[in-house]
């Protein structure tokens, strides 16, 4: 009896945490990663900053939508995605705005919810570029619940770590559409550097950037293509190598 071809590994883009920022969205991602590759995925992954990671994706404040297609586009049009979200990315909680008074207050209690409004806005946009989309929140996201409730409307699946079920009744998910996966570990869950602080490039990273500009000044549009092609081969390479050393 011929047996079942095997199926063929999905493309996925992974946008989220990874070191040198440590806390639990940091391990989140790499929990996820290990899952993607578990399942014999291809997984391009992207960082909020500068870290270890293949591609830089700031996917926060009113362009986030803007930078993850970005990211969709170097990575070669991933059918699926897996984007983290945690405090601050798309919104400000009101216990975190600064005080003020009188008319200062209200100005800024007004701008709060308008960048949350830009941001999913935005965001849902590029979401609805992807066949599948799954969503890690590691925590509060600091959205009013009608833009949580528009959110969760282009999200296909919602994951949360066991033991943080407070984050699933605060972010209200959708029914149906919840995952509780096994809690991770990874790097330290203390942060570390700040969430979107500025980029930073390392000494043995400057090959890489010049490398980069040059490539994009020649390549052009074919340039984040190529890219992503040599991201995937390397990354085969790497898990073949791998399989063949245990």
């Amino acid at each position: 009896m011929p047996m079942a071809p095997t199926p063929a590994p999905s493309r996925v883009l992974l946008v989220g945490s990874f070191p040198p920022i440590g806390g639990p969205a940091s391990a989140a991602s790499l929990a996820a990663l290990r899952r993607a590759w578990a399942e014999g995925d291809e997984v391009v992954t992207a960082s909020l900053r500068p870290g270890a990671a293949d591609l830089v994706a700031r996917v926060a404040g009113p362009l986030a939508g803007w930078r993850l297609e970005r990211a969709r586009l170097a990575a070669d049009h991933p059918p699926r995605l897996v984007l983290g979200l945690e405090g601050g990315q798309l919104g400000v909680p009101a216990s975190a705005r600064p005080p003020g008074a009188g008319v200062v207050a209200g100005v800024r209690g007004a701008v709060g919810p308008c960048v949350a409004l830009l941001a999913v806005a935005g965001l849902v946009v590029a979401l609805d570029r992807f066949e599948r989309v799954s969503v890690l929140v590691t925590g509060p996201l600091g959205l009013p619940r009608p833009l949580r409730g528009f959110l969760w409307r282009h999200v296909d699946e919602v994951v949360v770590e066991e033991g943080r079920d407070e984050l699933a009744t605060a972010a209200g998910w959708p029914a149906g559409r919840l995952r509780i996966v096994e809690a991770s570990e990874g790097p330290s869950r203390h942060p570390g550097v700040s969430l979107l602080g500025p980029p930073e490039v390392l000494p043995r990273d400057i090959p890489l950037v010049v490398a980069g500009a040059l490539g994009r000044r020649v390549l052009g549009r074919r340039f984040e293509p190529l890219r992503a092609l040599v991201i995937r081969i390397a990354r085969r390479a790497q898990r073949e190598l791998s399989a063949l050393r245990s």
